[in-house]
């Protein structure tokens, strides 16, 4: 007898597999999706062997690379070893260089889309890619032919890819091809980070505008306690800064309005002379502060030309140049060519000025000059937005500068810089690699034209030398610290500032010289490069290591690099403290003045003390300084408290504890002291470790537009030792881009490590390596390891590969 179908359990059965193949479906085409987008990513991995035929070259280039992914090319001339280094840009970085290019040309948002039309449109009165253009017209033939050869191994390393680099798989977009013009954009990029003197002049014609003129000059002072000049005496050389009452009552104190800390592009280096070190040699130190990004800033290069190499070594007559590149460019920025090494810190000098432009009254389509009205310049800049139309932006230029934008204040303000005029760029910092002694390199130095650096020299005899670089604007009757017109006669720039007034020591009788952006001359002569300098908190600290000793080592220089003491907050210290009465004390603030009396005036990652002063500090600064701002910031929504020296000021006031500065409601100085003091530590009286605080975030500029994958492509958030008070410049994203250590001549003793890793390609094993030596501050050998990877280039034509 057939059995009856039993319908309850079959269709039970059946919607379970049927559920089954409905959720195995969409995983199997994820799994597939995910898997041939990891093929296509890996198959734009760099080469690692082989033999690839590039046109234009003289001789083969032989590449290797070590474990970290750091380079040694091997070839007959420069010339040779500029197509290598773009080849391998290219292959590692070429994203990277894309966006440096596109930010000084202002065209991100044909790549990026109409998220980047605010850069865009503040880049383009600029003109830059006009002045690279120029630049490249005006170059010598020998640079030329370099940033020619450079370009052609960029294009030949794209070209070479399997596919494009992972970011255009992203964005969907193609890598548009490299020209000589890009790699002097890449220049220009850089410079314009470094110049600063625009946006101090936009902070403080606010202030000009809104306060009175002594509390602006107040808040904005030039000298402070902690200058350290290289030429002239240390400390303040105008004394103790008067407090200016305030008047019309005391401030009503509010919430948090505005973020006054800042970070600025700024950096240590040092050169000991051959009497300071324990063997006779000179050694250079130099770590640049920067925004920290993955990739970093910078690739690491070990380029030997000119003589026969063999397993590795250079051969006789052979030259050897070590240190670091920037994506974009061909050039050794910082490094040792085994003769000369050399290292920048940006000087802070004023190259920038904003010009009142007067409109002509009876034409609006002039403006006034020296020599009467005159039309302003005209042209249109076509922004191409990817996704959408072209946006064209009318740009109005003058004799001075572009128009870059109309103030609060209602005035049209023109920007006059010396990297606006293609005759005062150059790409002369090529010439280092053929310096032999320091009055050499002194002279390649004088003839760069960028903007202006402190360098750091040493050679390989063990002297040292200090020079500033770049064009240098003299002033006439304007000084340069606020907007101002030149419609006048004598008020505008009269030329190149004179060679006599560049500075300069060589050999100074200390055997030291020292730069971290503070004031290094005398004030009447730095008066002429400008105002607004860095503290001298950093370089006093290096100068009194240096000065307490000699015999140093390559690794008592990293050992200064990665020092933590900071006196300034010492300062603050002292001010809490001073605040706790001896009896009746709040709970607590006797539990803030206990975790501070504990610090050990280090800003290292586990001081709970340090992080309770920073808080202090912070809500200091929210109390007393805000409200005096408030006028500021109802002008311009933008405003920022942007200058140096801004802790002379608080520590004036927190000295001189002058009743017109106190906030409505406060009694007394020691009061105030004692609500700050309750801010620094939580309800328990106890402060967070600086580390849990001051954590990396160094990130992929895509990472924030993919979700939770992004955090893949982001460095690892690990506490960091360091403040921008201490030697040790450390925040969550920025601080040290690289520290260098190496005496000319004796490379192998050098030493070296940067944030993230050598390569840009997320799947690559060099995308992290070398970083955790960064975050650690491990003493890192300069020179590349053994080999573990090997590729030739030959002469042929490009992409045709041999083997």
């Amino acid at each position: 007898m057939a059995r009856p179908r039993e319908h309850g359990r079959t269709m039970p059965r059946r919607l379970r597999r049927l559920a089954l193949i409905v959720l195995l479906v969409p995983g199997l085409l994820l799994a597939a999706l995910l898997a041939g987008a990891w093929a296509m990513a890996a198959a734009s991995l760099p080469r690692r062997e082989g033999v690839v035929s590039l046109a234009g070259l003289g001789a083969p280039v032989d590449v290797s690379r070590d474990a970290l992914g750091v380079p040694v090319i091997s070839a007959a001339s420069f010339e040779d070893a500029a197509a290598a280094i773009g080849f391998l840009h290219a292959q590692d970085r070429f994203f990277q260089m894309d966006l440096l290019r596109r930010s000084a040309a202002g065209e991100l948002s044909e790549l990026l889309g109409a998220a980047a039309l605010d850069a865009d449109r503040a880049k383009r009165p600029l003109g830059l890619r006009a002045v690279a253009r120029s630049v490249v017209a005006d170059l010598p033939a020998r640079h030329l032919a370099w940033l020619e050869r450079y370009s052609a191994g960029v294009n030949a390393g794209l070209a070479d890819l399997g596919a494009r680099p992972p970011e255009y798989l992203l964005l969907r977009a193609r890598p548009e091809p490299w020209t000589p013009q890009d790699s002097v954009l890449c220049m220009l990029a850089m410079y314009d980070s470094l110049a600063l003197g625009a946006r101090f002049e936009r902070s403080g014609s606010i202030m000009r505008g809104t306060l009175p003129n002594e509390v602006a000059d107040f808040l904005r002072p030039e000298t402070a306690r902690f200058d350290a000049p290289l030429i002239g005496p240390p400390g303040d050389p105008v004394g103790p800064m008067a407090v200016p009452d305030r008047t019309g009552g005391r401030a009503q104190a509010g919430p948090v309005m505005f973020h006054m800390e800042h970070s600025a592009p700024g950096s240590n280096g040092w050169a000991a002379s051959g009497s300071k070190s324990a063997d006779g040699r000179a050694i250079l130190a130099n770590d640049m502060h920067l925004a920290l990004s993955v990739p970093g800033t910078w690739y690491r290069l070990q380029v030997e030309w000119g003589g026969a190499g063999v397993g590795g070594m250079v051969g006789v007559g052979g030259r050897r140049a070590a240190g670091v590149s920037l994506p974009g460019v061909p050039m050794v920025v910082v490094g040792s060519n085994g003769f000369v090494a050399w290292g920048f810190t940006n000087t802070t000098a004023d190259s920038q000025d904003l010009v009142i432009v007067e409109p002509d009254p009876s034409d609006p389509a002039r403006y006034l000059t020296p020599d009467g009205p005159e039309p302003f310049g005209t042209r249109e800049e076509i922004i191409r937005v990817r996704g959408r139309q072209p946006e064209r932006v009318a740009v109005r230029t003058t004799r001075w500068g572009p128009v870059v934008e109309v103030d609060p204040f209602g005035r049209t303000l023109a920007l006059a810089w010396p990297m606006l005029d293609p005759a005062r760029v150059n790409m002369g910092l090529l010439d280092m690699l053929d310096a032999r002694t320091v009055d050499d390199a002194v002279s390649v130095v004088r003839a760069w034209r960028g903007e202006p650096q402190n360098t750091m020299l040493s050679d390989s005899t063990g002297r040292v030398a200090w020079v500033v670089s770049g064009w240098l604007p003299e002033r006439g009757t304007s000084d340069g610290r606020y907007p101002a017109s030149w419609a006048g006669a004598g008020a505008g720039w009269r030329g190149q500032l004179g060679e006599a007034w560049r500075p300069v020591l060589i050999d100074p009788s200390d055997g030291v010289v020292v730069t971290a952006n503070q004031r290094t001359v005398p004030l009447d002569q730095s008066r002429r490069f400008g105002r607004h300098w860095s503290s001298g908190e950093r370089a006093a600290r290096i100068m009194a290591v240096l000065g307490e000793r000699g015999g140093f080592t390559e690794r008592d220089m990293l050992a200064l690099q990665l020092d933590t003491r900071t006196e300034v907050f010492e300062a603050y210290r002292a001010a809490a403290l001073s605040g706790v009465g001896e009896d009746g004390a709040d709970p607590r603030v006797a539990s803030a003045a206990a975790v501070i009396r504990g610090w050990s005036g280090r800003a290292d990652a586990d001081q709970e003390g340090f992080s309770a002063l920073v808080s202090f500090r912070a809500a200091l600064r929210r109390m007393l300084i805000e409200p005096v701002l408030a006028p500021c910031r109802e002008k311009d929504m933008a405003f920022r408290w942007y200058w140096f020296q801004s802790d002379e000021a608080l520590l004036r006031l927190l000295e001189a504890r002058p009743a017109s500065w106190l906030p409505e409601g406060v009694e007394s100085w020691d009061d105030l002291v004692r609500a700050a003091l309750r801010e620094s530590v939580d309800e328990r009286g106890a402060a967070p470790e600086w580390g849990t605080r001051s954590r990396a975030s160094i990130r992929h500029p895509l990472s924030p537009a993919l979700g939770w994958f992004g955090q893949w492509l982001d460095m690892p958030g690990d506490p960091l030792s360091g403040h921008g008070s201490a030697v040790r410049v450390q925040s969550a994203s920025f601080g040290a881009s690289e520290r260098l250590v190496v005496s000319p001549g004796r490379e192998e003793d050098g030493l070296f490590h940067m944030p993230a890793g050598q390569s840009g390609h997320w799947l690559s094993p060099h995308y992290r390596a070398g970083h955790r030596a960064w975050v650690r501050g491990e003493a890192t050998p300069l020179l590349a390891g053994e080999a573990v990877s090997r590729f030739r280039l030959v002469p042929g034509d490009s992409g045709a590969e041999k083997e």
